[in-house]
Parts: C-alpha cells; sequence; structure tokens
C-alpha cells in the first residue's frame, strides 16, 4: 500500500503473525515472531521494489513495515526502501 500524507510518501507492507497455541504466552516466542514477520515485510518491499516509482519522481519515500500479532500485539519498523 502506498500511502500520501502532506508531501511525504510512505510504502507500506503488512504481516500477519502466527504463533502456536501453546506458545500463545511466551512473550519470547512471540517477540521473535514479530521480529519475523517485520524483516519479511522489509524484505518483500526491498525485494519488489515498490518504492521505485517514487524515487523515478525524485519523491522522498519512507518503507514502514508493520506487524500484528493477535488483537493487542503491533510491531512497526521505519526504513529507508
Amino acid at each position: 500500500m502506498s500511502i500520501f500524507l502532506k508531501g511525504n510518501r510512505f510504502v507500506v507492507e503488512v504481516k500477519y503473525c502466527k504463533t502456536d497455541e501453546k506458545d500463545a504466552d511466551d512473550k519470547g516466542k512471540a517477540a521473535k515472531a514479530l521480529e519475523a514477520a517485520l524483516d519479511a515485510a522489509v524484505d518483500q518491499i526491498r525485494s519488489k521494489d515498490y518504492a521505485a516509482p517514487f524515487r523515478e519522481a525524485l519523491k522522498t519515500t519512507t518503507g514502514v513495515a508493520i506487524a500484528v500479532r493477535g488483537r493487542n500485539e503491533v510491531a512497526v519498523r521505519f526504513f529507508e526502501p
């Protein structure tokens, strides 16, 4: 997804993070799963070069990776795509 907000361009990828029911209460495993989902989102934005149209137009772009686990856990990473 691309978002244009007051002259800024954001390329966003959201990943849903699955964990086993038995691991649902293990905070260490949950944190690792969220981190892995963030890495996957960053890799997808970069490998598919979603920011290319904005670079060609000489626009500043920020990558945003979002990982969601369940209803209450969200992790966000901002990066240069």
